[in-house]
Order: C-alpha cells, then structure tokens, then sequence
C-alpha cells in the first residue's frame, strides 16, 4: 500500500534505504571511523548516497519523536564529548568535533522537530524537521556513537566490548572457515595467524577492522526502513533477523576474503583489498537485503488472481 505521507509504496522506498546506507558508510570513512578504508571512495559513496536519497520518492518518515528526548541526546553528545576531552586531557580530532556539531545540530532542532522542511528538488512533498534528525541519527550518529562508546571504555577499563566480540564472535568462525580450507589458523586475542609461502602471517583484527560500526550502522537504517513498512510482529521479527543476520556473515565473509588474499598474495595485498573490501560487502548485502524485501513486499501487496 502506498505510504500514507510520502505516497510512495514500498519497492520506491527501497532506494531511499539504499541511499540513507551507502551515505552512512562514505561518512564514516570521511570521519576516520574505518581508518583503513580509503577516503576518496568514501567521499563519493556519500555523493551518491545523499544524491539517491533526496532525488528517488519513498523517504522513510520517522515516528514523531518526543522533543525532550532529541534535546537530551543532543546535550549528551555535547557533554561527553567535553568531559571525555577534560578527564583524560585528550585532543580534539574529527570524531570528537564531529560529535559535538552532530550534537549541538540535534539539540539546536529539538524545539522545531514538526517543522515541515521542502528538500532542494522540485516536486518533491515536505518532510517534518523530526525525520531528518531520524535520518542523520541513523546515518551519522550511530558510527559515530559506536566509535564513542569504544574510545570511553578504552581509557576507563582498557578494553572495549568490540575486541570482546572480535575473539568471541568473529575469530573463532573465520579460523574454522580457513581451517577447513587448509591453512591451519591459530588464534591469540584478537590476532590470527597461520603459514604461507612467504613466512608466517599474523593478523591483529582491531576494532576498527571489526566491522562492528557496519553492523550498527545497518542495524541503524534497517530500523527506519522496517518503521516506513509498518510490518507485523512476526514480519518484523523475520526482517530485523535477516538484516543482522546477513550484515554479520558478510562481514564473516570479509574477513574470511581479507585472510585468503593475505594467504595468497601476502600482507600488502591483505592491506590493499582492505581499503576497499568494507564498503563493497557492506553496499552489496544492503542491495541484496533490499531487493529481497522489495520481491517480498511486492508479492504481499499484489492483488489475487480472478
């Protein structure tokens, strides 16, 4: 059915998802959340996000959401961010600048979140003030406040729940993955190793090679895609699972390919197809995972034969 405030059904929100994603992703790479992904094609993945969000219909309309709680992670970004800088005499750099336009932006448009806003295309219906902040919070937001959170719990604890999830959760699928195609990987930490041609390979997956932001930030867009389609409960819970299901293996299956090509060709290859690696999984499963909802949705809305 077509959406009730857009007027746009759901195979025509698809590239809206599409584009709120991939404009996610290139922001992250600018902002040196991935520091090993390469810059310049993350400047275009956000031309080409930003370009396909706000020139396709079906923009995901968010929830109105409660002006106390906008104002107050607006106030927050601001005050962790100058407590984190005056507790640990740390430096400002562009994820801390970042954070601190991202939340004086958000606290400065919480009394105007009904707002109707008309985007820079003609013909296109207004959006509430509200749904842009949604949007930037899922896109920009979440990286950023991932990068956050690890940051804080490295200087208070030592460690994050990142390099948690990297022995626990990534590890020990990629090493059984590489064992069964006869490399023989050891595993320390968050380094695996195993023997090539040229000499033994160690590999240190640190958070920001995790992959651990890409799985926040889809988890981030899935969450406006599935509000705009207005599910069931069982849809709901099947979609959500996919999305971060399949976010979670592709990423498996990145690491597993980075392995293989350091195998193969060596460590300055394994560091080459990294740079580029992240956003060609991360953009190839939201492609997939969209169009998987696109043919689902289409066939639940087409009408029965006579």
């Amino acid at each position: 059915m077509p959406h009730p405030e857009t007027g746009a059904g759901p195979a025509s929100r698809t590239p809206a998802f599409i584009g709120l994603a991939t404009l996610g992703w290139g922001l992250a790479m600018l902002l040196g959340i991935m520091p090993h992904e390469d810059p310049i094609v993350g400047a275009g993945l956000a031309v080409f996000g930003l370009a396909l969000l706000i020139t396709r219909p079906g923009l995901p309309t968010a929830p109105r959401l409660p002006k106390w709680l906008v104002a107050g992670l607006g106030a927050s970004a601001i005050v962790l961010v100058l407590g984190f800088r005056v507790a640990f005499d740390a430096a400002f750099d562009i994820q801390k600048v970042a954070l601190l336009v991202l939340g004086a932006a958000v606290l400065a448009a919480s009394p105007f979140l009904d707002r109707p806003i008309r985007l820079p295309v003609r013909g296109r219906p207004t959006v509430p003030l509200g749904s842009l902040v949604a949007w930037t919070l899922a896109a920009v937001g979440t990286p950023l406040a991932m990068w956050g959170i690890q940051a804080t719990f490295k200087s208070l604890v030592g460690t994050t729940p990142t390099e948690a999830f990297v022995r626990i959760g990534l590890l020990p699928p990629v090493s059984a993955v590489l064992f069964l195609l006869g490399l023989h990987p050891s595993t320390s930490g968050q380094t695996i190793s195993f023997a090539t041609q040229a000499g033994l390979l160690r590999v240190d997956v640190g958070a920001a090679c995790s992959g651990i932001q890409a799985m926040a930030l889809f988890g981030a867009v899935l969450a406006l895609y599935l509000i705009a389609e207005r599910p069931g409960g069982r849809r709901l819970a099947f979609w959500g699972l996919i999305g971060i299901g399949g976010v979670y293996v592709t990423n498996l299956l990145r690491l597993t390919i980075l392995m293989l090509v350091g195998y193969q060709w060596g460590a300055a290859a394994l560091v080459q197809v990294h740079a580029q690696a992240g956003w060609v999984f991360f953009v190839a499963w939201a492609l997939l995972f969209a169009r998987l909802a696109r043919t689902q949705s289409g066939r639940r809305v087409a009408p029965a034969a006579p």
